[in-house]
């Protein structure tokens, strides 16, 4: 059999579901942020009558100097250059992003913006217990909002998951519905197909929370009590709920603003913290107690080693280094 075709005659048919295929190689959320870097990088080329083809590392390195001080993250500035090589790779050239003259830049940007890349504090389970003081059970938003910070930080969930950025957002496919939460008599399990790390639809990854009877908190008795008394469609938001009347779902701009008002009222300086500091301090958890790596990676949804950026140390952990070569030492002298 010929596998060498000579016949070049088109096949509308093939190019038009080739055009389809690499239109899913990247998620839509993955696909838009690109083009929105890549225009920005058009637009500032076009702007000050700079050449974009072939590429010029200076003329990179002319948009990164203008770019990085319209952001405060170095994170963000390398995400930047990565996107402007794959423009470039796409438009059939190839850009070094080593060269010295970006090489330079990155590396006085690194040095320049790692002081404003501090992380965010974690929130630990006695903040859960302090704020639940201050909750009043009878006040629909804020028992939502309640429920909403013992999910998050039991089933370890990003904020993506966790609620809508908007109002407008309230049926995305991100976020848990009522429908994807399977409630069984010990446990719940909170049902994923969308994630940072899972983006293809057809899959699903399960989170499941186990019931603790007697516990000051738990999320499982919150979650049944919470949906027997807000009753809704599968298909709303499970922080959905009814107050006088009318439903609302509480959103991403709610929910922090509902975080940093009761670390407010608890003394606690809200802006070291964001909605991202739950996460990290349920990882600062899981890790303190010596969860095993493939289960806390497996349930905060970490494909890799991530985790470990999420992950505060105390300071009885850094001593444990030195402890470990003083064992040591008495070892060898006993």
């Amino acid at each position: 059999m010929n596998l060498y075709v000579s016949d070049c005659s088109p096949t509308p048919a093939i190019d038009a579901k080739y055009h389809q295929k690499v239109s899913q190689a990247y998620a839509e959320s993955t696909a838009r942020d690109l083009i929105s870097k890549w225009s920005r990088y058009i637009e500032f080329c076009a702007k000050n009558k700079l050449s974009l083809y072939p590429p010029q590392p200076m003329n990179v390195a002319r948009f990164l100097t203008f770019y990085c001080d319209c952001v405060g993250s170095f994170a963000t500035v390398n995400n930047m250059l990565s996107a402007i090589k794959t423009f470039y790779k796409y438009s059939g050239y190839d850009i070094d992003t080593h060269h010295p003259i970006i090489d330079l830049l990155m590396k006085s940007c690194r040095r320049s913006m790692s002081a404003n890349s501090k992380p965010k504090s974690p929130i630990e389970l006695g903040h859960l217990l302090l704020i639940k003081q201050l909750i009043d059970f009878n006040d629909p938003p804020q028992y939502t909002f309640f429920l909403a910070l013992v999910l998050q930080f039991f089933a370890c969930l990003r904020v993506s998951n966790l609620v809508p950025n908007s109002p407008s957002q309230v049926f995305s496919h991100k976020h848990i519905t009522r429908a994807s939460v399977v409630v069984n008599e010990d446990n719940i399990i909170i049902m994923l197909n969308w994630s940072k790390t899972l983006q293809n639809k057809q899959d699903i990854f399960s989170i499941p929370i186990a019931a603790a009877s007697g516990s000051p908190i738990d999320p499982v008795a919150m979650y049944k009590h919470f949906t027997d008394r807000f009753r809704l469609p599968g298909n709303y938001p499970v922080f959905a709920f009814k107050d006088k009347g009318v439903i609302h779902v509480l959103h991403r701009k709610m929910y922090i603003e509902y975080l940093k008002h009761y670390l407010a009222r608890l003394g606690i300086d809200p802006t070291n913290y964001s909605s991202h500091s739950v996460r990290r301090g349920a990882a600062t958890c899981l890790f303190s107690l010596k969860c095993p790596t493939p289960l806390l990676k497996s349930h905060g949804t970490w494909k890799s080693d991530a985790y470990l950026r999420y992950v505060s140390l105390s300071f009885e952990q850094k001593l444990i280094p030195t402890l470990k070569f003083h064992e040591k030492l008495k070892s060898l002298v006993s």
